[in-house]
């Protein structure tokens, strides 16, 4: 008799055999993989924000921000010391399952327009594809937990402090140019990679709407990346 996989398990099949797992998920499982996401996110912002140093955290956001200007510099960084983290959580608690919501009703729409399957994807196997994908990241996550708790922080931000990602290694004074550093990841590529997957495996897809789902969250890097100045 086959018993029920642990959570360890499912979350090591994750990396270890993608698409093995991804044949074998339940359309309710997008559960565990938002509160994971969410709950290793929550511990960065915690653990960041109590490392980092505002002051030139602020300095390195007002070179790539034209609204900050040096006269505001002082009141910017009193706030963000009183209020940053708490801000931080907040986004966490809230943004983050809004963004999982919204791209899983894009990738639903591209389902639901390419299914191969006798039957038409969910959302909820949308949600799987989205929030599965969304824990593909928690290695980097983790990896800048780690940099937080061993080295000093400085003015670095949370999206820099993991090595595999290019703006670990190389920072730009272009903004558009440290912005596309940032995003080029090797987990950031691992969790495209779990969009397509999961397009395939969980939402029936032909592999042509598999590569218009995984375009999504590359249309919002590159929406990210031009609106950097």
């Amino acid at each position: 008799m086959d018993h029920p996989k642990s959570l360890a398990a499912r979350c090591l099949d994750l990396f270890i055999q993608p698409i093995d797992e991804l044949k074998q998920v339940r359309n309710n499982s997008w559960k565990w993989a938002l509160l994971a996401q969410m709950a290793i996110s929550l511990f960065l912002v915690i653990v960041w924000s109590q490392k980092v140093d505002w002051q030139a955290f602020m300095e390195n956001a007002m070179q790539s921000n034209s609204r900050l200007t040096p006269d505001m510099l002082d009141s910017v960084v009193s706030f963000q010391e009183k209020w940053g983290m708490v801000f931080g959580i907040f986004g966490v608690l809230l943004v983050t399952p809004i963004v999982s919501f919204i791209s899983a009703a894009l990738l639903w729409g591209i389902g639901r327009q390419s299914f191969i399957t006798p039957e038409a994807p969910t959302y909820s196997q949308a949600l799987v594809v989205t929030t599965y994908s969304g824990f593909a990241l928690a290695p980097k996550t983790l990896l800048a937990i780690l940099f937080c708790l061993v080295r000093p922080v400085g003015g670095l931000g949370p999206e820099s402090l993991s090595p595999t990602t290019l703006s670990f290694w190389i920072v730009p004074e272009n903004a558009k140019l440290k912005a596309l550093f940032t995003s080029l990841d090797l987990f950031m590529i691992f969790s495209l990679c779990m969009v397509y997957w999961g397009s395939l495996y969980v939402m029936g897809t032909s592999k042509k709407g598999a590569v218009a789902a995984s375009l999504i969250p590359i249309l919002f890097i590159a929406i990210q990346i031009i609106r950097s100045r």
